[in-house]
């Protein structure tokens, strides 16, 4: 190992450059995770919901809650809440004089929400509501050019109150928003909450839904237990992976593909480095036929070789580690945008409603330290045939 030291060098480095594209791999597919969950969850219901327990199997237009303005700032003041968003939605239809088009009304605190999902730059024409314009309405774009509305038209909305009975309302269009493509562009009417309430029939303090957006994925666990004492009969606090469980399983299926082709890559990675350690072994076959002609036992011989191995890998692993998370600083702070080096910037809309497709390294203990003891352990086992091999000398090579 020490005799020749650029073969060493070369062993170690190789290992090293493995294990840290490795490392980095890891982490950007964690990173893209995130992003995922993190995304989706603040463009729909929340990390946390608090809605009816039948709900999701009955999302009837009087399947409510009641919570109070005093519960509300309750969960607000919550350690790790950033945003409430009250929700009171509807599904419907919007018809003008010359199209009807079935839709999602919906209603919530926008000042807040647009922290969230910045609607209110996405309008073309018009203005955004607010909690004080009541019987005014904002629409998409594709809505609009389908029923032939502008900015004023009057149409009539209608959806199914809190006792069945159908209810319809004449509402102004106060405004148009294009979101390149998204939902809110074709399916989704906006409304303040007074007005839907109006609507449908419902009290002040009457809710579809209660969405919370926190400040760390990590603390889920501590502010839904937090929040257990609003659990009734009537209202269920749920977490963002009951109420989505096909997000769930689509990412525990990507992480095991990740992981995957992360041990493919780094098994073909390890073949090469054992064609390494074999032309090492064949290069010293004169050395070792020196070596066992002086008397040394092909036992200390094969023990030699396998401790080099050991070394190598052991080297290798803490070089990658330091290479690794000198790569991990820039890339957990400024981030790798594939937007821009995949030229995605129109699906980058569209995937995360309005977000970027800019992903932050983030790297688990359990990925580190499972990465770092295979690339150790398995270049130590692939050594041992160059332990066989440097014995494997015919008799006359020795004399």
């Amino acid at each position: 190992m020490v005799r020749n030291r650029l073969r060493s060098l070369a062993i170690i480095l190789t290992l090293a450059a493995g294990m840290a594209f490795t490392m980095v791999w890891l982490s950007l597919g964690e990173g893209f995770f995130h992003k995922l969950i993190s995304e989706n969850i603040k463009a729909t219901e929340g990390f946390v919901v608090v809605q009816s327990p039948t709900y999701y199997e009955y999302p009837s237009n009087g399947n409510t809650i009641n919570i109070s303005a005093s519960e509300l700032d309750e969960i607000a003041n919550i350690k790790g809440v950033t945003y409430v968003k009250p929700y009171v939605l509807a599904t419907g239809v919007v018809q003008s004089p010359y199209n009807t088009k079935s839709v999602s009304i919906r209603a919530t605190d926008f000042d807040m929400f647009d922290q969230v999902i910045p609607l209110k730059s996405r309008i073309v024409d018009g203005q955004f509501i607010d909690e004080t314009t009541t019987n005014r309405i904002v629409i998409g774009v594709d809505l609009a050019e389908k029923l032939n509305l502008r900015v004023g038209s009057r149409v009539v909305v209608g959806a199914s109150d809190k006792s069945g009975e159908l209810s319809m309302r004449s509402l102004r269009v106060y405004g148009i928003l294009d979101t390149s493509g998204s939902e809110y562009d074709d399916g989704v009417v906006l409304t303040n909450r007074e007005t839907l309430r109006s609507l449908l029939g419902m009290e002040p303090d009457e809710y579809t839904r209660i969405g919370l957006e926190i400040d760390a994925v990590e603390n889920l666990p501590r502010i839904y237990s937090a929040m257990s004492y609003l659990n009734t009969d009537t209202r269920t606090v749920f977490r963002w992976d009951e109420i989505k469980p096909e997000i769930v399983s689509f990412i525990a299926f990507d992480r095991a593909l990740v992981k995957v082709i992360t041990y493919m890559l780094i098994f073909l990675i390890i073949l090469g480095i054992l064609n390494i350690f074999l032309l090492s072994v064949f290069e010293r076959r004169r050395e070792f036929s020196t070596i066992l002609s002086l008397g040394s036992s092909p036992t200390y011989l094969r023990l030699q070789i396998l401790i080099e191995g050991v070394l190598y890998g052991f080297l290798g692993a803490v070089i990658g580690s330091l290479l690794t998370f000198l790569l991990l600083i820039p890339l957990s702070r400024i981030g790798v945008d594939f937007a821009k080096i995949l030229n995605l910037s129109e699906i980058s809309e569209l995937f995360f409603q309005f977000s970027d497709l800019r992903v932050y390294a983030r790297l688990s203990m359990s990925n580190f330290w499972g990465t770092f003891i295979y690339i150790w352990v398995a270049s130590a086992v692939l050594n041992l045939v160059g332990v066989k091999k440097c014995t494997d000398v015919d008799i006359t090579d020795r004399s």
